[in-house]
């Protein structure tokens, strides 16, 4: 006999793998098209194949439906949120005489970046549990029937509210726009107030059709809360269109605890220097020089290089008093040093031959440094002494 040829190898090749992985990429996109397209245009039909198991694969599932439209519109909103908190603190950063630190901008590329598992935890898990949580407070509402998650309640509300979370992706792209044109003054009022109605309008009435059509009414109307059938189909339409306002009001809140918390940790605009008294002396005598010794301190990352000769002083009133540094640490030549995140001390001696002047050690005075850039240039940073 002859020596047994070993069989052959079955091991799909590198390019038999990227061709498996994208059919079912594109398998995946293609459900879910469909899935968006079913419900949102024909849900009754909708509901009628989803009751049918030979369609399952046809649709994606429930829960990948709202966690994917509900991150979506989450992440959007933060967007938003972030983006609008860093035009009011531009509007009233003129309160403060602090001069901030540059922030990088969020732009509309950080939308598309994949979600972190610390995000998927904190969005995922909370959003589908209120939605969770609100489906089985409508069941039981509309219903006499034993308090329970209902199989067809938690699919129509998925699916319906995952089609709302969609609809707001253009429609917070629209009121977004509609604002800023207003605030520009480039859209008439009447016109923004009539698109943000229709758009409000839009965004709770289709996908409460959507829900009513997919939920099961037999099952509701075997142990109806309501008497007459009226009220209970009337009362079916109410508890459709306040879900689809909880939700939106569900997905603002937890857009909101984590849009502030990443604007306050990225993008507030914080001071670049910090100064603070080290002897509030105040004899309340007037004098043609003083000196005024500060503790400052870096709040950035990078060094900070300071003329010694170039400095002022400006009082509450906002007069102004030419000053150098005098002393100080890490005084080096005719320049005075801070590396990242160092607290340092200096003498500001303030000097004006031709007048007398006093400064109460009471009063919230601002000192202005001059730093020196890269390229050499001078830049004033201003700080507020405490």
């Amino acid at each position: 006999m002859g020596k047994e040829t070993a069989p052959a190898r079955t091991e799909p090749t590198l390019l038999a793998k990227v061709e498996e992985n994208s059919k079912a990429v594109f398998r995946f996109f293609r459900q879910f098209i469909v899935t968006v397209l079913h419900a949102a245009f024909s849900p009754a039909q909708f509901a009628i194949q989803l009751r049918d198991e030979t369609n399952q694969d046809t649709f994606v599932g429930p829960y990948t439906f709202i966690s994917l439209s509900g991150f979506a519109v989450v992440k959007l909103l933060r967007w938003m949120i972030i983006v609008g908190l860093i035009l009011l603190s531009g509007i009233f950063r003129g309160c403060s005489m602090d001069t901030p630190q540059k922030i990088v901008e969020p732009t509309m590329a950080s939308l598309l970046v994949l979600p972190s598992i610390d995000e998927l935890l904190f969005i995922g898990i909370p959003l589908i549990a209120g939605i969770l949580a609100l489906s089985w407070l409508l069941r039981a509402t509309l219903t006499k029937a034993a308090p329970a998650l209902q199989p067809t309640f938690v699919t129509a509300t998925c699916y319906s509210i995952g089609f709302q979370y969609l609809l707001c992706l253009p429609a917070l792209a629209v009121a977004f726009w509609m604002a800023f044109g207003n605030a520009m003054g480039t859209v008439p009022e009447a016109l923004r107030l009539s698109v943000l109605s229709l758009v409000a309008i839009v965004l709770v009435a289709w996908p409460a059709y959507c829900f009513h059509c997919l939920i099961d009414r037999q099952e509701i109307s075997e142990n109806p809360r309501f008497r007459t059938r009226a009220l209970h189909k009337a009362m079916m339409w109410v508890g459709a269109l306040l879900l689809c306002c909880s939700t939106l009001v569900l997905a603002l809140g937890l857009a909101w605890p984590l849009a502030t918390a990443e604007y306050n940790a990225k993008y507030d605009p914080k001071p670049i220097l910090h100064a603070a008294r080290i002897d509030a002396d105040d004899k309340g005598k007037l004098h043609p020089s003083m000196e005024i010794p500060l503790s400052v301190s870096n709040a950035t990352d990078e060094s900070l290089q300071f003329t010694l000769d170039k400095a002022e002083v400006i009082d509450t009133d906002g007069t102004s008093y030419d000053a150098r540094i005098t002393a100080g640490k890490s005084l080096a030549g005719h320049i005075f040093s801070l590396g990242p995140r160092e607290r340092g001390w200096i003498v500001l001696t303030v000097a004006d031959p031709n007048r007398n002047f006093h400064i109460s050690s009471r009063e919230h005075i601002a000192v202005i440094l001059r730093s020196i850039g890269r390229n050499g240039e001078r830049e004033p940073i201003e700080a507020t002494v405490k």
